[in-house]
């Protein structure tokens, strides 16, 4: 119906909440390909309100998989655009899980 009208935006929103059910279910590899299709509309239209939030699920996806340098990859990305934003809260939240992975290995 979105896409019928012509509602980019409509469209990207829909996108992102069926990747957030399928996360909510466990099946991480669909959440992933949801996401990551309304991730790219997002930063097509310039919300990156909205980018920095689906980033964050991406990493929580990733993090579910074990694929710690994806989400780390992920979360660092969402940081990023928290603080540009002045979102304090999220940043800290962020900073906390980003630490909780521990470094990186080289």
């Amino acid at each position: 119906m979105c896409r019928s009208n012509g509602d980019n935006q409509g469209e990207t929103e829909v996108l992102n909440n069926l990747g957030y059910l399928a996360q909510l279910v466990g099946n991480h590899h669909t959440a992933l390909s949801y996401y990551e299709r309304s991730l790219e509309r997002y930063r097509d239209l310039g919300h990156t309100y909205y980018e920095a939030d689906v980033l964050d699920r991406v990493g929580q996806t990733y993090q579910a998989l074990r694929m710690v340098s994806r989400a780390r990859a992920a979360w660092s990305e969402a940081l990023e655009l928290y603080q540009d934003q002045h979102r304090r809260v999220d940043a800290e939240r962020v900073q906390q899980l980003l630490a909780d992975l521990g470094e990186p290995s080289r």
